[in-house]
């Protein structure tokens, strides 16, 4: 028995459980498409037909009203004067003046009466006297003398395109003395159809006979147009049959719906392509869903048991892997305890380390300038004669000891300063000074330098900015004097510095930060490479190579000053521009500014 059968396994009942809701689901599935299938049907046929419908309107308004307006310009008195006269430059302006306020067309010309061509614009002189009489719109006009929208041809003028001309008769006094043709632009299709493509599918127009003149899917037209005569929708529509019909479009090669709409008395046709795919979309759409529900069920009522099988293992597993997480966790914990512990202790032998380093550099510093300023005073007296006049070679060689001794000095000093910062010991000897004295001095002291290494050196010194401060003046000049002799250092022969200072609000984010003075130093010299801006603050610090040294220095002056500045609750930085120069500001904050 069916029944014994099913009920021997739980997967068969499983299954057959399954099966009672999808069985009329899928019957429902079928009744639907059937059903939708028509009414689709039908509903993407009047959509095509109401489209071709418009375009045909489109296209016929279009052209009614580019003819109305060939007539109207036809019969203007200063354009037949014109013609009378034979005035060729008179009437090129008057095709220009057509040509540039009508949008819509290309290209204008007037034919005599014997069908010569005696002016047109853009002016073409190749084609002037040339004879058109047997051209179907000039033969229609003269006969009916009425305006004509002519056949489709190849162009005579460049560019070569397939194009259209509509004419009308130019009469005076009842007599025929010219006919004027216009030619739309190669848009003109697309332009009169603006609006009426649909969002997916497209337009087409054939001619009197079955040639392509546009589609929507090459709006400006074409110098090679492809023959559809053979189509049986084409021979149809012109014909001057409509209706709709299923095809393969020869464009894209797909099934489509196409509307076919003759256009009134032009003997041109419209069709209107949509895919089939388009229409049968929302029964896919449909279709696909229920076999998504169906397939939804399936696997929800398959999987639901599936998972409740195994719901105690998972749970037992995850009760297993929290009890050896939670004592991985554990082992980290004492781990990371020991860690913090040691690296405590080494934080310790750090900040002693540096304490010693410090103390070791100012001590050594302050017991090397004794000696050194020994050195340096007895070179003195050497070169300046006071023990004996020395041989020039003796002089000479004496000059090096103590420009030597200096230098070696001036790092010492710099070991020494940036030691006690380190240590703590620097001390602000804080007094009021003017800025403009400290900064005038800077460059005063500089100035033999600069016209040394014909350097042009200014400063400016805003009017806010000339007033009295409360910081250490001889750190203050001392910080001034590092950065401007680092710009006459590593500015070139011919080149610039200059010096700016201004009020302005610190930069911190502090929304209510006092008012700091900043001060600006200017160079056009060698610049700084972008990845190195950050080493230039740091101690013994120089950006050039030691194989291919040109300028001398320590690598001390900038860490010092920053220092320095951060002593006065200041800060410093740098803008600069490899090959170009920089600019080094720093600033100070200023009581009650």
């Amino acid at each position: 028995m069916l029944g014994d059968w099913i009920f021997k396994s739980r997967l068969r009942i499983i299954a057959f459980g399954l099966l009672i809701p999808v069985i009329p689901l899928l019957l429902l599935a079928g009744t639907i498409y059937v059903t939708f299938a028509d009414d689709v049907g039908r509903i993407l046929i009047d959509k095509t037909r109401l489209i071709a419908n418009n375009s045909t309107t489109s296209v016929e308004a279009g052209l009614d009203r580019e003819i109305a307006a060939v007539q109207m310009f036809a019969t203007r008195p200063h354009l037949n004067s014109m013609i009378l006269k034979g005035d060729l430059e008179g009437m090129k302006m008057h095709l220009r003046i057509l040509v540039e306020h009508w949008d819509a067309i290309d290209r204008v010309s007037i034919l005599s009466p014997r069908g010569l061509q005696i002016a047109n614009y853009p002016f073409v002189p190749e084609t002037i006297g040339m004879d058109f009489s047997h051209r179907d719109h000039f033969v229609a006009v003269t006969r009916d003398l009425a305006p004509f929208v002519s056949e489709f041809f190849l162009r005579a003028t460049e560019p070569r395109r397939y194009v259209f001309v509509i004419s009308a008769p130019i009469m005076q006094d009842g007599q025929l003395i010219g006919i004027l043709t216009v030619q739309p632009k190669d848009d003109y299709f697309a332009r009169v159809l603006h609006g009426s493509t649909p969002p997916v599918g497209h337009i087409i127009i054939v001619d009197r006979n079955g040639y392509l003149v546009h589609s929507s899917l090459h709006p400006r037209g074409t110098t090679q147009p492809e023959n559809l005569s053979h189509l049986p929708v084409v021979q149809k529509v012109i014909r001057g049959l409509r209706g709709v019909a299923e095809t393969i479009d020869t464009e894209t090669g797909e099934a489509v719906w196409t509307s076919y709409q003759p256009i009134g008395k032009f003997g041109w046709g419209v069709l209107v392509d949509i895919p089939t795919r388009i229409a049968l979309a929302p029964l896919f759409t449909i279709q696909r869903s229920l076999l998504a529900v169906v397939l939804v069920l399936l696997a929800m009522g398959g999987y639901t048991g599936y998972r409740w099988a195994l719901m105690v293992d998972r749970e037992k597993e995850h009760a297993h892997h929290l009890q050896q997480t939670a004592a991985e966790l554990r082992k980290k914990s004492i781990t990371l305890a020991e860690t913090n512990a040691h690296t405590e202790v080494l934080n310790k032998q750090l900040v002693a380390a540096s304490a010693a380093k410090s103390s070791f550099l100012a001590n050594m510093s302050h017991e090397l300038r004794t000696p050194m300023n020994s050195i340096i005073g007895f070179s003195q007296i050497l070169e300046d004669g006071y023990a004996g006049e020395l041989p020039e070679k003796q002089k000479e060689y004496v000059g090096y000891v103590s420009s030597s001794a200096n230098h070696l000095l001036s790092l010492i000093n710099d070991v020494l300063d940036l030691s006690k910062v380190e240590a703590g010991r620097m001390e602000l000897d804080v007094s009021t000074f003017r800025v403009r004295e400290a900064l005038e001095s800077g460059t005063n002291q500089m100035m033999g330098q600069c016209q040394a290494q014909s350097i042009r050196l200014s400063l400016d010194i805003s009017p806010e900015a000339d007033i009295e401060i409360e910081a250490d003046e001889r750190k203050f000049r001392q910080i001034f004097l590092n950065l401007l002799s680092n710009a006459v250092k590593f500015t070139p022969s011919g080149g610039t510095v200059t010096v700016s200072a201004h009020l302005a609000r610190s930069r911190s984010a502090d929304p209510v930060a006092p008012m700091c003075l900043e001060v600006a130093v200017t160079d056009t010299g060698i610049g700084i490479k972008q990845e190195d801006l950050g080493k230039l603050f740091g101690a013994f610090t120089q950006l050039e190579s030691p194989y291919v040294k040109q300028y001398e220095g320590t690598g001390l002056g900038l860490a010092i000053t920053k220092k320095f500045l951060e002593l006065h609750g200041g800060m410093i930085w740098v803008n600069s521009e490899y090959g170009q120069g920089s600019t080094f500001t720093f600033a100070i904050p200023v009581k009650g500014a």
